[in-house]
């Protein structure tokens, strides 16, 4: 039988190779684990190769949606990390409270997720100041920085560096791994803890300093006594040297009348647990006052033979439920049953996207079909979250489903779900569909236009019907579902065209949202790109050549594709700002090639009949209203001017109003416009000025009551 395959791809060696270990040691053999290191030379790093693995975990988020695109029938999951125990935390404690610590990681993300992390294990009594690569914060006055594995960063004037130990996965990605790979979750209790010896070793380091400093002593109880669980140290006779607040409620007893007793007073079955050869063979479920507990025994000796150590409790009924918690978050989350995106979160510069975001708002508190067009990659899957998360359903399931990413022999299953026995391999007990677990909240049917018109059929009776029926079942049952629709298609057209239900069309078309692509708003696109730079951790300032490069670029992948730019700048920048060197070979290309370009016999029709409505619709596929409008006023002053505005003037003159074009784009542009005989280009130092159409049409956008967009 071929073993479950797991493919773990970060931009660090050492924490891929600490991820991996990690996992090994807790699976064994029951898993293959491969790593992949992506360099940042070449994005063909990422490619795999025919047959994919079972589960791809990464740890950063460009990878994770440049896999989502490239291959989108993987499993591939965003991991988080977190510090379950670290390593030489008593150092930590010797730290003069309230000092300032740098917490250093490769990313901002990282650097604060280990803070955070810090601060839920209580260790709460410094002050952290976040630090990563590049970041310019500045360091004077402190001395020390705390960093999980990632020295490298560190400014070199720290006086100490505390590496406390790589982060781990947290449960819930450990969790997601063993339901994919189909192992029992006894693999889970056996992962968060196998850092067992981290306890004790502390316990053995801290032993001189316990005795030298009460607030040292007060620090580490405060710790164990917010443990979800019960401990008991012992020492090399057996006898109880410590408890936590949990284990006095278990006994009745206070921790200073248990101390100096032996251990098998409260538990008989450890009798002898000092001279045990092998103390996990005393591991099991006691009863202690009518209720099960499991207990673990961990020994200080390495090779788990007995002397001192401790002892874990736990009430069985809280493992069962905690299980349960994670196992149930674990699916929501990593099955995107979450919306994460809110209105507040968006970048918008432009004032056309303003005017979406706040038509959004609106539709939000309406329970009506919401159908989002546009591109891919210019933001609707942000769009239909934030309108989720504005809506009175916002406390219910946000349920995506992506009809591409759906091989055809599937939808209907994962749709409806289905019964018992309902084919060959329905999983045994059924399964709930997709519209099943948006009960309540809302269901987001991305890519609708690539249904299949069977599976339109089913979809337009559930949203007039609001009913379902699982495959292989007889019974109806009702779904309280709020449906938000987007496509990159033209649905009209199919609906022409008979590929497209024409009554289906009507249905999710209630209300309605269509986002310009990124070339239409090109005000947003420095913001984007700095907004993408600080999430990644490394925002640097960008020279003028590579903004002049950022903002001639065609971007036919949108804001996707300015995301993967901004990654791959951020890698490649070895300076003080971002150089135009840094941007990928794709960005160089001085002219948008592939529809930035009007071709002539798409233009004849519309020039010899005069049409300003088409003409402006033309230029608005291309470019942003105030930019042709304000390129046109000055043309139209370039007739009474001597001499005449060069290239350089109308850039510098455009500048003075905020509009930023390379030299590049607006050759672009005044190439169009010629095809469109709205302006007269003159030979050399004549200059170029409106033609009689070209005043007409400027007038025309400065009295068309619809303007530029009609």
């Amino acid at each position: 039988m071929n073993k479950p395959i797991v493919l773990l791809i970060t931009t660090n060696s050492d924490a891929s190779q600490s991820l991996k270990q990690d996992m090994e040691d807790v699976l064994k053999d029951k898993v293959v684990i491969e790593s992949r290191t992506f360099s940042g030379s070449s994005m063909s790093e990422l490619e795999l190769s025919v047959k994919l693995p079972d589960l791809i975990l990464t740890t950063r988020h460009f990878i994770y949606t440049y896999i989502q695109e490239l291959y989108p029938e993987a499993h591939v999951i965003l991991a988080k990390r977190d510090l379950s125990a670290p390593r030489y935390f008593d150092k930590l404690f010797q730290i003069p409270e309230g000092e300032k610590v740098l917490v250093v990681n490769e990313t901002r993300t990282g650097a604060e997720e280990t803070v955070e992390a810090l601060m839920r294990l209580h260790i709460d009594h410094l002050k952290y100041v976040p630090y990563w690569e590049n970041c310019g914060i500045d360091c004077s006055g402190i001395h020390t920085a705390i960093t999980p594995g990632m020295g490298e960063y560190c400014p070199a004037q720290m006086d100490t560096v505390i590496d406390i130990g790589m982060r781990r996965l947290s449960p819930a990605v450990f969790m997601t791994v063993l339901e994919t790979c189909g192992l029992d979750k006894i693999y889970l209790d056996r992962y968060i803890w196998n850092e067992k010896g981290v306890l004790i070793d502390t316990y053995k380091r801290l032993g001189e300093a316990l005795v030298q400093s009460n607030t040292l002593g007060h620090t580490l109880q405060t710790i164990l006594d917010h443990q979800d669980f019960a401990i008991m140290t012992y020492d090399e006779n057996g006898s109880v040297t410590g408890t936590n607040r949990y284990a006095e409620s278990i006994f009745g007893v206070e921790r200073t009348d248990m101390a100096g007793r032996p251990v098998w007073n409260y538990f008989p079955e450890l009798r002898g647990i000092t001279e045990e050869k092998d103390v996990e063979n005393l591991n099991g479920i006691f009863e202690l006052n009518e209720k099960l507990y499991y207990i673990d025994v961990f020994p200080s000796r390495g090779d788990g033979s007995g002397s001192a150590g401790f002892i874990r409790m736990r009430s069985t009924l809280e493992i069962c439920e905690k299980e349960e918690y994670v196992r149930n978050h674990t699916y929501r989350k990593n099955s995107g049953y979450t919306a994460k995106i809110h209105f507040d979160d968006m970048i918008l510069c432009d004032s056309k996207m303003n005017r979406l975001k706040e038509q959004g708002k609106h539709f939000a508190f309406s329970s009506s079909s919401v159908l989002i067009t546009g591109e891919s990659g210019t933001g609707k899957e942000l769009f239909a979250q934030s309108i989720h998360n504005s809506s009175p359903r916002n406390q219910g399931p946000f349920v995506a489903v992506n009809f591409a990413a759906l091989p055809e022999n599937l939808v209907e299953s994962e749709l409806f779900g289905y019964e018992d026995g309902a084919f060959t391999g329905a999983r045994r007990g059924g399964k709930k569909g997709l519209f099943e677990l948006a009960h309540g909240g809302t269901i987001f049917l991305d890519e609708i236009g690539d249904a299949s018109l069977t599976v339109q059929s089913r979809l337009l009776r559930v949203l007039e019907q609001k009913e379902i029926m699982r495959l292989g079942d007889t019974k109806i049952r009702p779904v309280d579902i709020r449906v938000i629709a987007a496509t990159n298609k033209n649905l009209e057209k199919m609906v022409e065209e008979g590929t497209f239900r024409e009554d289906l069309y009507y249905r999710v078309n209630t209300l309605h949202i269509h986002i310009p692509p990124l070339r239409q708003r090109r005000s947003e696109i420095i913001p984007l790109f700095s907004f993408f730079s600080e999430q990644l951790g490394r925002r640097k300032p960008i020279s003028a050549d590579a903004q002049s490069l950022l903002l001639s670029h065609a971007w036919k992948g949108n804001i996707r594709e300015l995301r993967n730019v901004a990654e791959y700048a951020m890698i490649m920048a070895e300076g003080a700002e971002i150089q135009a060197n840094d941007l990928p070979e794709s960005l160089h290309n001085e002219l948008p090639q592939d529809g930035s370009f009007i071709a002539s016999h798409e233009m004849k029709s519309i020039v010899e009949a005069n049409n300003m409505k088409q003409i402006s619709e033309i230029l608005n596929a291309r470019y942003q209203e105030k930019e042709i409008q304000a390129l046109l006023d000055l043309l139209h002053c370039n007739t009474f001017l001597r001499p005449p505005l060069g290239r350089t003037g109308i850039l510098s003159a455009l500048k003075e109003q905020g509009i930023l074009f390379s030299e590049g784009t607006l050759k672009n542009i005044m190439k169009n416009l010629e095809r469109l005989e709205l302006v007269v280009v003159g030979k050399t130092k004549q200059g170029t000025r409106l033609s009689d159409l070209g005043e007409a049409f400027l007038n025309y956008l400065h009295h068309s009551e619809a303007g530029f967009e009609k």
